[in-house]
């Protein structure tokens, strides 16, 4: 069974690669409808020819398999500066990133965050599960909370027992079900055996107290509704779990096909968008970063054009940093290499709209992941086509991932939240930091 070896963002096909060369993946169906999914999403694309096949990866890492054949995705980083990464962007408290690292092989992709699910489980388990108030009547023996004189009126009194309605304490909630659903899902995609039985073993703990919930798009809304700063401490948690659930395919299809992915695929863009998101909030002073922000207004139907009354496209870069109330920054996070690889035409007119959109801030920015220490930024002059003047600039400004995680991984002290904050600045506005 052949097994090729990809980073992000390439193109392997049968003239570059030998094992892809006259290779029949003999699909049915089932699995044809599924890769089609998978290239609809551009999460993978792979694609059978005259020749051979042809494999084309995204932002998307892991492993997925096509008949006989295994495609494994690298990210760009791997080993304990991805743990780091991984941990920050979920939402770890610092001090327990060095607690979360494992290694990290193309084999046993997803073992990395099951792993650090059984670490927050074990923790939440220590200091004591969530538990809620449920009301409850029954007959009791002994009289407990409020009796129902009520009922006694209506019905009489056979037993040696008391109507009574009272409030018990349960675990049998949604963020513990939630919790007991993802260790399930953690167990069966886990590869390696010992942290497959960590999971098995965590999940029976639960098994015991609490019932199982599918994990579907439903359940995490109604997740997120009840949200509150009682169950804060299992948002990591919950947060590993989404990973795993939409790195499992749950959110390709509907109903049975949502978990048949035949592999294990994260999004590494939004992974980086989330770590960059934390690091801007944490260390950038006197900013406040927007993640999504609405630019409303800027496109607009003619109402007396607009026959089929669409709405108006809103535009929605990742951040958007506001001092004061005054726009300051508009950036996108890509987990695309741009200093390895050519600035896409659609990125360039994705920024350019963001760079013309707001007369406060006429610079938009491109924060692309790299693992070169060499890259430096660069700029691009948006022109009048008639007179030549200077309208917008466009930034494509690296983020160095081995330095970024170094960054997080150190202790707070004087010196190092320093650099964090310079490092912070630099990507914000530009400025130059002072690197150790």
């Amino acid at each position: 069974m052949p097994t090729i070896e990809l980073s992000e963002w390439q193109h392997a096909t049968p003239a570059s690669n030998a094992e892809l060369r006259n290779l029949d993946l003999g699909l049915g169906p089932p699995e044809r409808a599924m890769l089609a999914r998978l290239d609809q999403q551009s999460m993978v694309t792979v694609q059978e020819l005259r020749d051979g096949v042809a494999v084309k990866t995204t932002s998307y890492a892991g492993s997925v398999r096509a008949g006989p054949l295994t495609v494994r995705i690298t990210p760009k980083l791997t080993g304990r500066p991805f743990s780091a990464l991984l941990g920050y962007a979920v939402g770890l408290p610092v001090s327990l990133l060095a607690k979360h690292e494992v290694a990290l092989t193309t084999s046993a992709f997803q073992d990395l965050i099951v792993s650090s699910l059984a670490s927050e489980t074990s923790r939440l388990l220590v200091g004591g599960i969530y538990r809620t108030y449920l009301t409850r009547q029954n007959l009791l023996p002994s009289p407990r909370g409020r009796i129902l004189f009520s009922r006694l009126a209506r019905e009489p009194v056979t037993t040696a027992t008391l109507p009574c309605r009272f409030d018990e304490r349960h675990e049998n909630v949604l963020p513990n079900q939630v919790l007991l659903a993802g260790l399930d899902l953690a167990a069966q995609v886990a590869i390696s055996g010992e942290i497959r039985a960590l999971a098995q073993r965590l999940r029976s703990i639960l098994a015991d107290r609490v019932e199982m919930v599918p994990l579907n798009e439903d359940t995490f809304q109604a997740l997120r509704r009840s949200e509150s700063r009682l169950i804060s401490a299992y948002e990591p948690a919950f947060a590993l779990i989404r990973l795993l659930a939409s790195g499992s395919g749950i959110g390709l299809g509907d109903g049975a096909a949502r978990a048949q992915l035949p592999g294990f695929l994260i999004d590494m863009n939004r992974l980086f968008q989330e770590a960059l998101e934390r690091f801007l909030r944490e260390w950038l002073e006197d900013v406040n970063v927007l993640p999504q922000y609405r630019l409303q207004h800027m496109f607009r139907y003619d109402p007396n054009f607009n026959p089929r009354l669409q709405r108006s496209p809103i535009p929605r870069p990742d951040f958007v940093l506001r001092r004061r109330g005054r726009v300051v920054a508009i950036a996108d996070a890509k987990y695309r290499d741009l200093w390895r690889h050519s600035l896409p035409a659609s990125m360039l007119y994705q920024l350019s709209v963001y760079a013309l959109s707001h007369a406060d801030c006429r610079t938009a920015v491109i924060l692309y992941a790299t693992s070169s220490t060499a890259a430096r930024e660069a700029r691009i002059s948006i022109s009048d086509p008639i007179s030549g003047g200077a309208r917008a600039k466009i930034a494509l400004r690296p983020v160095c991932l081995p330095f970024l995680a170094d960054l997080i991984r150190r202790k707070r002290n004087a010196a190092d939240d320093r650099h964090r904050h310079e490092y912070a600045a630099l990507l914000a506005h530009g400025t130059q930091p002072k690197v150790p």
